[in-house]
């Protein structure tokens, strides 16, 4: 069997290992838990961001969807009607710059009807300009000056050929210098009023030489009004572009009549419609400027390659600003809407992102032309960046910034994690080192039972012995003298109540444990119960009272068990006796104070030391003496005796030293424990 050390020493390696296994696994769960709590949090924030920008994305695409179906549901019927719709396209979208219809020959404007994009070519080679006669009545007119000749003959080609303006036109200008001006205004006026699309002396069109024409009669014949009228008539048609002319060209007879109207400004009248015209044509050279730019821009990237649902195009817009043209095929042709793209973005986009950024507490940043809009601003943190849509808008962009707080959150709770792992640890090292004190007293307990029985049997054998052997001898020999008979009986009465009281404490102590004991209390006088205990005492141990001092001075009546103050006087007597050297004195006193009875038992033995003063009062603890050999025991005494003290709610101390005796005191109230 092992002894109590190595039994300790085993125990302590053991709960060794388990306090390092605890420690070990404690340790590697509480890093599993932070990796994964870190994981998640990295993944919550990539959830996060997927969520933003699945929102941002599908409201940027479902407001391209819409702004796209309601533009083709709103551009149909006829040319009209087609400006009609793009006007209220414009006017019902705030971020709408322009919007206009292309089909194969002519752009639709809302500013005004359409806008030819193929040029006219008309057909030159009319048979009758290589007539020998047509070519006679021209060298009438303009080297032998016989106008009446030529006027018949370019008559004559006219009426056989209605739809030739170029000899209605001869025939004009011959009638004129004829000075037949009635009749050449009305030709004018007709090769002016059905516009053909003639032309002569390179690209300058019949029309406009015949409106010249026009105001040149109206000068010699002094028509102010007519001159006044038709040259502000002219000058809306050449701002209207009736005429296929360059810009270049197009200056040209615009200032070219700015002179023949000069003349006229002085008339107030006349002076207010020629301002209106200027302010038309100030209007009209912007719009001229984005045709001009649609038909250089535009139509070359539209024809560049086939469009299916839409596409968008960045131009450099005339005017600067960030705009995008959405291009949406039609049946007819193509709808363009040029919108701003600023307003766009900030129509659609802006309230949705700030309203993410602020229920996320993320810093939220849209980037787009050039432009940046701090929509939720943050300092600080980890920035996140993703393209809203880039197929069709490759520089609109969202910053996403996640703040630092988030991941000092996460720090925190971390840390909290590991005050609970170590608190949880060392609870777990308390509860190990209770479990193995506990087992170290078990271990003890078990040690002091096995001391027990044997010091038992022992004290139990020595008494018995001693009565058996002296009873065989007086029984063996009857003429022993009285002296020696004496002698043994009272050998014999000193072993009977040695296995007496012996056997008295082993059914205390066993009552004790079964918390069976039970105390009877009733008013006694203090001084007489402790003189019976003193007489008890002296004639059973054969004690000379010259060896008890006795000063009792506490006369007065108290609640107690009367045998059970007995015994205890008697077990603390028998250990100032035992551990005593002989003849020493052993002082026994009480006295009252402050209602309370106080006893003293002084001995001068060898005393004991402070850790063996802390252990007296356990079950069959014994303190380890030379005089163990001559007085047995079975460490029982002192634990009766402190179960006595308790039932009577008393108090007991002992101060002691080594070499210099022991003095036990006990208080005892005067008053009923009951009170």
């Amino acid at each position: 069997m092992l002894s109590l050390k190595s039994s300790r020493i085993i125990l302590f390696f053991i709960f060794f290992l388990a306090a390092i296994a605890g420690g070990y696994a404690a340790y590697h769960y509480y890093a599993y838990l932070c990796k994964s709590a870190r994981l998640n949090f990295i993944e919550s924030q990539k959830q996060t961001v997927i969520k933003i920008r699945t929102r941002v994305e599908e409201k940027w695409l479902r407001s391209l969807e819409q702004l796209l179906h309601y533009a083709q549901r709103m551009v149909t019927g006829s040319p009209d009607q087609i400006s009609k719709s793009l006007q209220v396209i414009v006017d019902s979208q705030d971020e709408m710059r322009h919007a206009f219809f292309i089909d194969r020959e002519v752009i639709y404007l809302p500013q005004w009807k359409k806008f030819r994009i193929t040029k006219s070519t008309e057909d030159l080679s009319l048979p009758i300009f290589e007539n020998t006669e047509f070519k006679q009545a021209e060298l009438l007119e303009f080297q032998y000056q016989d106008f009446t000749e030529a006027v018949k003959i370019y008559e004559r080609f006219w009426l056989e050929n209605p739809n030739n303006f170029r000899s209605a036109h001869a025939l004009a200008r011959c009638l004129l210098k004829a000075d037949k001006f009635k009749r050449s205004e009305n030709i004018y006026l007709q090769i002016y009023n059905q516009n053909p699309a003639l032309k002569i002396q390179g690209d300058m069109p019949l029309a406009i030489t015949a409106a010249f024409q026009l105001l040149a009669i109206y000068q010699k014949r002094d028509r102010r009004r007519d001159a006044q009228a038709f040259s502000l008539q002219l000058y809306h048609h050449l701002l209207d572009e009736r005429w296929e002319l360059t810009k270049i060209k197009t200056r040209f007879f615009q200032n070219k009549l700015k002179t023949y109207m000069e003349p006229y400004l002085s008339e107030s009248a006349f002076s207010r419609k020629y301002r209106k015209l200027l302010q038309r044509e100030r209007r009209m050279e912007k719009s001229k400027s984005y045709v001009r730019f649609i038909s250089q821009r535009v139509i070359p990237f539209i024809e560049s390659s086939p469009i299916s649902g839409y596409r968008v195009y960045f131009p450099t817009s005339p005017d600067h600003q960030p705009t995008f043209l959405l291009i949406i095929p039609h049946r007819q042709g193509h709808i363009v809407l040029d919108i701003e793209y600023m307003g766009f973005v900030r129509q659609h986009l802006f309230k949705l992102a700030a309203t993410l950024g602020q229920d996320h507490a993320l810093g939220m940043t849209l980037r787009f032309s050039d432009q940046t809009e701090h929509l939720v601003p943050m300092a600080g943190g980890n920035l996140r960046t993703f393209l809203i849509s880039p197929d069709y808008f490759p520089d609109l962009a969202l910053d996403l910034l996640i703040p630092d707080r988030a991941g000092l959150a996460l720090e925190t709770r971390l840390g909290q994690w590991r005050l609970y792992f170590i608190g949880g640890y060392c609870l777990f090292i308390l509860v190990l080192t209770i479990i193995f004190i506990v087992l170290i007293k078990q271990l003890q307990f078990a040690e002091l039972k096995a001391d027990f029985v044997s010091h038992v049997s022992h004290e139990l054998k020595t008494p018995l012995t001693s009565l058996r052997m002296l009873s065989e001898i007086m029984a063996g020999q009857p003429r022993l003298s009285i002296k020696k008979r004496q002698q043994y009986y009272r050998i014999m009465n000193k072993e009977s109540i040695r296995l007496s009281r012996l056997i008295e404490n082993l059914l205390d102590i066993s009552r004790i444990e079964k918390k069976k004991d039970q105390y009877y209390f009733q008013s006694e006088n203090l001084d007489a119960v402790l003189r019976i205990a003193l007489d008890i005492f002296s004639n059973a141990f054969l004690i000379h009272r010259s060896r008890l001092k006795i000063s009792l001075q506490s006369s007065c009546r108290a609640w107690l068990d009367k045998d059970a103050i007995i015994q205890m006087m008697l077990n603390l007597l028998d250990n100032a006796r035992k551990f005593s050297p002989p003849k020493s004195a052993i002082q026994v006193r009480s006295r009252i104070q402050d209602n309370q009875a106080g006893v003293q038992i002084i001995d001068q033995g060898a005393g004991m030391t402070a850790s063996q003063l802390r252990k007296v009062f356990n079950k069959f603890y014994q303190v380890k003496k030379t005089y163990e050999d001559k007085f047995k025991g079975v460490g029982l005494g002192l634990a009766i005796v402190r179960n006595i003290v308790s039932a009577h709610r008393s108090k007991i101390s002992i101060t002691s030293a080594l070499g210099r005796g022991t003095t036990v005191t006990i208080t005892i109230p005067v008053s009923a424990p009951g009170d």
